[in-house]
Parts: C-alpha cells; sequence; structure tokens
C-alpha cells in the first residue's frame, strides 16, 4: 500500500531531472549567418556550358523516349500475340469438348477443325516466343549501350 501512494502521489518522479524544451529561437543560433554578399559574378564561359547542360539534356529526353517507344511498341505486340494464344487454346478446347459430344459425320468435321485450330495455335505459340525474343534482344541491346532499366519501363527519374 506504501509503494502504491508512493507512485500515485508523484514522489518518484520527482527525483528526475527533465530534459530542456527546444523552439524554434534556439534553432536560429544553430543555423548559418546569411551573408548580403553579392551572387557569383558569372564568367564569360557560363552561358555555353548551360546552353550546353540544356542541349545535353533535351538529347538525354530524346533517348529516353525512343528506348521508352520501342519497349512499348513491342510489349503491345507480345501482350496481342499472348491474347491470341489466349484465344487459340480456348477454341481448342470448345471444339475437344464438342467432339467428345458429337457423333457420326460431325466427329470428322470437328475433327478438321480441330486439327486447323491446333494449326493455328502452335503458329500463335511461335509468334509469342518471337516477341519474347525480340523483347529479350531489346533489353539485352539496352544492357550493353549502359541504358537504365527504367527507361524500357517508361519511368524517368
Amino acid at each position: 500500500m506504501i509503494f502504491l501512494a508512493f507512485f500515485c502521489t508523484g514522489a518518484f518522479a520527482a527525483g528526475q531531472e527533465t530534459s530542456p524544451a527546444f523552439t524554434n529561437k534556439d534553432l536560429d543560433q544553430y543555423r548559418p549567418q546569411a551573408t548580403a554578399a553579392e551572387p557569383p559574378a558569372r564568367e564569360p564561359g557560363d552561358h555555353k556550358a548551360v546552353k550546353q547542360q540544356k542541349t545535353e539534356a533535351a538529347a538525354n529526353r530524346k533517348e529516353q523516349e525512343y528506348w521508352c517507344k520501342k519497349a512499348r511498341q513491342i510489349k503491345k505486340s507480345l501482350t496481342i500475340a499472348q491474347d491470341e494464344v489466349t484465344e487459340h487454346t480456348a477454341h481448342l478446347n470448345e471444339l475437344s469438348a464438342a467432339k467428345t459430344q458429337a457423333a457420326g459425320r460431325k466427329i470428322a468435321n470437328l475433327e478438321k477443325q480441330q486439327n486447323k485450330a491446333g494449326r493455328d495455335l502452335k503458329a500463335a505459340g511461335k509468334r509469342l516466343k518471337e516477341r519474347q525474343q525480340t523483347l529479350a534482344e531489346l533489353e539485352d541491346d539496352a544492357y550493353r549501350n549502359n541504358v537504365p532499366p527504367g527507361w524500357l519501363r517508361c519511368q524517368f527519374e
């Protein structure tokens, strides 16, 4: 009971020191003093350097756009090829399901359609692999030319 009274009265806290509180006025003493000095004088060649930096920045931006556009085109064609494969696979599955329920002459007709769908699926798969290879070649080319990976994802800075 005495222990509880000791903590509730604040006698324990009274023996501790508190840390000082700082205000913005205290921070002013640590800030560097601003001087009313004149801005640095431009050297005669400075405007050429600034112009050259702007030219380099514009060329860099054009190069970023080039890699972004090229990657976007390849990725778009890759997505189209993936959609074709998905579509042909679904069509082939539908024909297989229909073939199991068909009878007689329909089976022969469905087999022909199934064979054609299989060839179409194989061709679409080949196109998909070609597009994937093209994207891999672009990424490799970008790597060899020290292009940041973000440029291929159109992420600048």
